[in-house]
């Protein structure tokens, strides 16, 4: 396939305007982000192989791009000097139903055909959404004559024992994982996706699959996902790393974000908010749908305010649970005097979200009365495991005395 490598087309022109916001008809996107990592140098087809990938999604797979799908691969697409891509990891925030999945889809059929690595990862929160997106490569890549003579009749295409795989004749390979400690383990990835990033709750799943592209020198990840809460800590990491580079030049110089969002503290019903997080409002989504969405939500607010604001307009949101007991109650309970004279006991409880665990220890004092203290708690669930294993054996480091 190296040789279907097609002639670069000259750098198409983005619509950055303000968009007009008089009229819900007369409503566009804003295909600029409103927040980006610059590039270094000016982008051309020899300085960006996104040029490429939007030849090969208009010529080959008769799909092109939407225009602001083709100013984040010409972005995010920008190579070094010595031909490897700049940002070794891209994050790519924007609001749902605009196309960020599709854009997965054509990225990694580039990456397969006519980059023709080794393997491409794609992950989702459930294992089900990443096969969705395979079978969607699938489908693209037989619709065209061309891309399907390189899918072998046998052993080409796998769906059996639990395994997704499509392989080419040329050796690469594309498979699917959940976001899980297992999704990437045990092998060497070559271009990773982790679509829905906000989900990732801890880093278990980054860790398992982020360090498997460390042996590749030109390996790319991409985090495709909308705006995430306060327990969307891998998100929230990588965000507000990049933003400081952004800002400062100092930090993760190969990090870069792509955030479509609207400003902190815009109203769901302010159109000029909504078309910065939402590119193909007034092209392929509808404005006036999208408004009696907005209306209802301020109507309304609480859980549905919050989601509009998360979903739609790409705002963090802060999702904060009203503890049972108050902070008072327990300083009132608190004896610092108090000490342990028996045997003490571990608990721990998980949030039916499994977003925060906490691990308490429990004992009786010398007057018979028990007493507690929460040893640890924190987000997600991968972290248990091996710290109360830990506890258990050094008992005498026990938090109770």
């Amino acid at each position: 396939m190296a040789e279907r490598r097609r002639e670069r087309p000259a750098s198409p022109v983005f619509e950055t305007e303000r968009a007009d916001v008089d009229r819900a008809d007369q409503i566009l996107g804003r295909i600029e982000p409103r927040v980006f990592t610059p590039p270094m140098r000016e982008l051309t087809p020899e300085t960006s192989y996104g040029f490429d990938v939007i030849a090969f999604a208009r010529d080959v797979l008769n799909r092109p791009l939407d225009p602001w799908q083709e100013f984040v691969v010409i972005h995010a697409c920008e190579l070094l000097e010595d031909g490897r891509p700049r940002f070794r990891k891209v994050l790519v925030i924007v609001s749902r139903q605009q196309g960020k999945t599709e854009l997965g889809v054509v990225l990694t059929l580039y990456w397969l055909f006519i980059e023709q690595v080794a393997l491409v990862l794609g992950t989702s929160t459930k294992l089900a959404y990443a096969v969705e997106s395979w079978e969607k490569a699938l489908a693209h890549a037989q619709r065209v004559p061309e891309l399907a003579d390189d899918i072998p009749p046998r052993g080409g295409i796998r769906r059996t024992n639990g395994e997704t795989m499509l392989k080419l004749s040329t050796g690469s390979r594309y498979l699917v994982a959940a976001s899980n400690p297992e999704g990437g383990r045990s092998l060497t990835i070559d271009r990773l996706i982790l679509d829905e990033l906000r989900q990732h709750l801890d880093y278990s799943a980054w860790d398992a699959a982020v360090p498997a592209t460390d042996a590749v020198p030109d390996a790319q990840i991409w985090c495709l996902t909308n705006a995430g809460s306060d327990r969307s800590i891998v998100l929230n990491d990588l965000q507000d790393a990049a933003t400081s580079f952004i800002e400062t030049g100092k930090g993760d110089e190969r990090l870069g974000l792509f955030e479509y969002s609207a400003p902190l503290g815009s109203s769901p019903l302010d159109l000029s908010a909504l078309v910065q997080a939402a590119p193909n409002l007034g092209r392929r989504n509808d404005v006036d749908a999208l408004l009696g969405d907005a209306r209802r939500a301020v109507a309304k607010g609480g859980d549905l305010l919050n989601g509009f604001l998360t979903e739609r307009m790409c705002i963090r949101v802060r999702r904060d649970v009203p503890p049972v007991w108050p902070a008072e109650t327990w300083e009132h309970c608190r004896d610092p005097r108090s000490r342990r004279a028996g045997a003490a006991v571990l608990a721990v409880d998980v949030s039916p979200d499994r977003a925060y665990a906490a691990v308490s220890m429990a004992a009786l004092n010398a007057d018979g009365l028990p007493m507690g203290q929460v040893i640890r708690h924190g987000p997600g669930v991968a972290w248990m495991i091996p710290d109360i294993g830990k506890m258990v054996r050094d008992r005498s480091k026990s938090i109770l005395p």
